[in-house]
Formats: C-alpha cells, sequence, structure tokens
C-alpha cells in the first residue's frame, strides 16, 4: 500500500493511492470527467472546493465533544457559504459541468 494510506485501487498490476486520484482516474475512464478540457478543470476545480471544504472537519480527533464543536461550528459558519457558492455557480444551469452528469 503506497504510502500505508487507504483507499487504493489496482488497475493493471499499477495501484493507485488518494481517494481524489482515484475519483478523478474512475471519472476519466467512465467518462464522468467533462467532456473537453475546460469542463475537467472546472470539474476538478468543484471536487478540489469540496476537499478544501471537507479538510476543515478535524476527522482525528478523539475527543468527541472537541470533535462535535468543531463539526458544529463548521456546519453553521462555513457550509452555508460553500452552499450559497455552489448555488451561484450552478445558476440557471441543470448541471455543474457540461449538458450532462460529470
Amino acid at each position: 500500500i503506497p504510502f500505508g494510506k487507504l483507499p487504493v485501487l489496482e488497475v493493471d498490476g499499477v495501484v493507485i493511492h488518494q481517494s481524489l486520484a482515484i475519483a478523478r482516474y474512475l471519472a476519466k475512464e467512465s467518462g464522468l470527467a467533462g467532456q473537453t478540457p475546460v469542463e475537467q478543470a472546472l470539474a476538478d476545480a468543484i471536487v478540489d472546493t469540496l476537499d478544501d471544504f471537507m479538510t476543515l472537519f478535524p476527522w482525528a480527533e478523539r475527543n468527541q465533544d472537541v470533535r462535535k464543536r468543531a463539526f458544529d461550528e463548521i456546519l453553521t459558519n462555513n457550509a452555508p457559504e460553500l452552499l450559497k457558492n455552489l448555488d451561484t455557480f450552478l445558476g440557471d444551469k441543470n448541471w455543474f459541468v457540461g449538458k450532462s452528469v460529470s
């Protein structure tokens, strides 16, 4: 297991690690990464934006009281802005990127 971390995906004997790298690989392989380089970059930007938000959470915190307070604070103070930004980006479109699911 590369770097001793999960998840991993093995493809043709090659082990791919890191969840976002795996997600991007699978999106490209399944035709969900966007139809053009610009659409692919926009899809990556959305994924990176969501990853930035997810890294705010203290996933490794063992003290449940501290963890709960931090989660509550992030969900109260940061989530509304993220959702507003995503809603603005989506606008009146049906899809975040392109004309189909990505």
